[in-house]
């Protein structure tokens, strides 16, 4: 027998999904609030391709949706923001699906630990609904690091309306500033709207970092 690779038919798939991934959001979306507003802006102005890496983290959580969640929620809108529930239970509950490396002891509680995006965007959510609380599925790619994995949780997320009501001004004020750098074609400032963790793997980084050293250099 005789092996040999084929990336050509690699490439096929990660084209393939491309057409998956590149989904016309309209604008402002909950997402593009939330997370990195110098990638939102890059996205929206340039339409950048997403790397191969990107395509298979969103290749495993878009698998899942297609197989197993029938019943996917309609899209909404709230003061203008549109957003985007994941699906309906069988009870009724809108709710929302993420896929992850981290260890499922993050969400077997008593303690647990979500990432703040998730969080924002639930809330968000919860804001746009007139609702208190809702519903998450987690697929724990890794399980707990030890066989058997990988893991499902289900976790109902309940909030207060300040907690909502804080969350939601957040979030416009973010709109505001992403606004304003479209409308004036400015990108906005790198490194300033932004989670640490997004510009480990980001595809902007290499420019932010250029835009950064420049800036200092016209300060200096």
């Amino acid at each position: 027998m005789i092996i040999s690779q084929d990336p050509e038919i690699v490439r096929e798939i990660l084209d393939r999904l491309v057409d998956e991934y590149v989904e016309e959001k309209p604008y402002p979306h909950v997402t593009q609030l939330i997370y990195c507003l110098t990638r939102s802006y890059f996205d929206i102005t340039q339409g950048t391709q997403p790397t191969d890496d990107e395509l298979m983290l969103f290749a495993v959580g878009w698998g899942l949706e297609r197989v197993l969640l029938e019943s996917h929620a309609e899209p909404g809108e709230k003061d203008g923001i549109s957003y985007s529930p994941d699906f309906v239970t069988l009870r009724g509950a809108k709710a929302e699906l993420k896929t992850t490396r981290m260890s499922s002891k993050k969400t077997a509680g008593p303690e647990y630990e979500l990432p703040e995006g998730w969080v924002k965007q639930i809330m968000a959510y919860c804001y746009a609904n007139g609702s208190l609380r809702y519903q998450l599925v987690v697929l724990h790619l890794m399980g707990n690091y030890a066989p058997p994995f990988p893991r499902l949780a289900g976790l109902t997320l309940e909030f207060n309306e300040d907690e909502l009501s804080e969350n939601w001004s957040w979030i416009l004020s973010r709109r505001l500033i992403l606004d304003q750098a479209l409308y004036e074609k400015v990108i906005p400032v790198p490194f300033t709207y932004n989670m640490s963790w997004e510009c480990q793997h980001c595809r902007h980084k290499i420019v932010c970092q250029a835009l950064e050293i420049a800036a200092r250099r016209k300060d200096g």
